[in-house]
């Protein structure tokens, strides 16, 4: 949350020619209202539900640049489809250059808590071996240009493994 997926995968399609598709957008459209108001109308299990479907469907349409949602990788189900059918680039940065991004988006039902910024570092401390488990590489965004950022990933996509 925060990182940056959907600015730098938007970028880093034009710079490939590829098709963006963000997952927050993609379960949007399919569900007919905002992230906010599914979690309050069905709740978290249904929002995970629904973006499993998105990256089945997704993961089937490469070549994409795919911004999945920061839970993602929750759900070991997801985390075998990313392995199986996807390069992922895991985006990170520091809790408190997270946080200065994102305090003021009211967008984020998961930080709608007592202690957002406490909320945050949780997420990211429960789910940084998830991301580690299925990303290819990992890429930190923190005090680094956008341009900086895509020209790291596009180095490491093109390099043999």
């Amino acid at each position: 949350m925060g990182t940056g997926k959907t600015t730098i995968g938007r970028l880093l399609s034009i710079r490939n020619g590829f098709q963006f598709i963000d997952a927050d957008d993609e379960v949007v459209a399919r569900a007919g209202y905002s992230v906010a108001e599914m979690f309050a109308r069905n709740g978290v299990a249904a929002f995970r539900a629904l973006e499993t479907t998105v990256l089945e469907d997704v993961t089937l349409r490469l070549p994409v640049v795919f911004s999945t949602g920061g839970g993602v990788v929750v759900s070991a189900a997801n985390r075998e489809l990313l392995k199986s059918r996807a390069t992922v680039v895991h985006l990170t940065a520091d809790v408190e250059e997270l946080w200065q991004r994102i305090q003021h988006d009211t967008k984020r039902p998961l930080l709608n808590t007592g202690d957002p910024l406490k909320t945050l570092s949780d997420l990211q401390h429960e789910r940084l071996a998830l991301y580690r488990e299925c990303a290819d590489f990992s890429v930190e965004t923190g005090g680094k240009s956008l341009e900086a950022i895509v020209d790291t990933i596009c180095t490491l996509l093109s390099t043999p493994r």
